[in-house]
């Protein structure tokens, strides 16, 4: 038995989540009999069993296909018992809806005659009374729109409207300390010195014995373009709304026998034999197989508080069987089985036929 979790948080790369308000009416969990579905002709052990002559069939085209594997053995054999030992896959999906919210900036293009015509009136509504159509159910997917009533025109707080910046090169100075001689205006003679002379001091070429020098980003100035406007001096604002569509799913496998690897019952086909969907979904009774109600009723318990910050607005769930056959054959005295599995039984485990071949080369 194996259970797999699906993803995790939809909303990472955006930040902080706005949670969504509390449902008016909380939907209580009701335990939901289902047994008419389970066995109302969906599903019964006598339906997915197969014959004698169909499994030596399926383990004959089996061996068949392996090059290195005698096909007496598989021709030969006596059929002793054929049994059923179907796997059920149990998947449970939550399509949720999580919101959060950012302000977009960009220079402002406009004029102040037109400040007031830019700038809208009325109320912001909240995150979450923001009606946004879901474009495909149970798919990941996102859409970013504007908020209604939320743009503005402001003044540019990094320049407070003045259109220019503090130069970060020379932190508002207009100069810098010369990097030749660091700030001293001189600096030793590159000429050797005679012996028992001091090497000579020299004004410095590059910024005239002055120790500084102009600053070229800002021509002297101090001052840059604000880069924040554009040196527009205010800004175009208005709030973003990111909504995020998440398909979160768990599954649950029970497979006594552990003959097929999990990771192939998953894909493979298999009879629906019980399929459901709503905006809450209650947990399994009564199905033919206890293993699947106790799993069902985990997984939607736990997806029912998993996800605080989004709202569910559909889950579906099924219970999908996978036919497999235990078959118990005998070759020359030995008792020995293989499996047969799949919805059309065109799938066979073998793990100790008796008649291969080493595959050795010899030079």
């Amino acid at each position: 038995m194996d259970k797999a979790r699906g993803a995790n948080s939809a909303y990472d790369m955006f930040g902080e989540p706005v949670p969504p308000p509390k449902d008016s009416e909380e939907i209580e969990l009701q335990e939901t009999d289902t047994s008419s579905t389970a066995v109302n002709g969906l599903y019964s052990t006598e339906s997915s069993t197969i014959t004698e002559d169909q499994a030596k069939a399926s383990f004959q085209n089996y061996v068949k296909h392996h090059h290195f594997y005698g096909r007496c053995a598989a021709a030969d054999c006596v059929i002793d018992k054929v049994r059923c030992v179907d796997a059920f896959h149990y998947m449970l999906e939550t399509f949720t809806e999580a919101r959060s919210t950012k302000l977009i900036e960009e220079p402002y293009q406009g004029d102040n005659e037109s400040d007031e015509a830019e700038s809208t009136t009325g109320s912001v509504p909240e995150t979450w009374d923001i009606e946004v159509e879901v474009d495909r159910e149970f798919e990941n997917h996102s859409r970013h729109l504007p908020v209604p009533n939320s743009e503005q025109i402001k003044a540019c707080p990094n320049c407070v409207g003045s259109c220019k910046s503090t130069c970060s090169f020379c932190d508002g100075a207009g100069s810098a300390m010369c990097w030749a001689c660091e700030g001293e205006g001189s600096k030793q003679s590159d000429a050797k010195p005679e012996e028992g002379d001091e090497a000579q001091e020299i004004v410095c070429k590059e910024c005239d014995g002055k120790g500084r020098k102009g600053c070229s980003p800002c021509s002297d100035s101090g001052e840059i373009k604000c880069s924040k406007c554009d040196a527009k001096g205010k800004l175009k604002t208005h709030v973003e709304l990111i909504v995020i569509w998440k398909n979160n799913w768990d599954d649950y496998i029970v497979d006594y026998v552990g003959a097929v690897p999990e990771k192939v019952l998953r894909q493979l086909q298999g009879k629906i034999v019980l399929t459901e969907e709503k905006r809450k979904l209650s947990p399994l009774t009564n199905f033919a197989n206890d293993d699947i109600v106790a799993a069902s009723k985990e997984l939607i318990n736990a997806h029912h508080s998993d996800y605080p910050n989004e709202r569910i607005l559909k889950q579906r769930h099924q219970v999908k069987v996978v036919p497999i056959s235990d078959v118990k054959y005998t070759y020359k005295g030995k008792h020995l089985n293989f499996y047969v599995y799949g919805k059309n039984r065109d799938n066979v485990y073998a793990p100790n036929y008796p008649q291969r071949y080493c595959c050795c080369s010899v030079m």
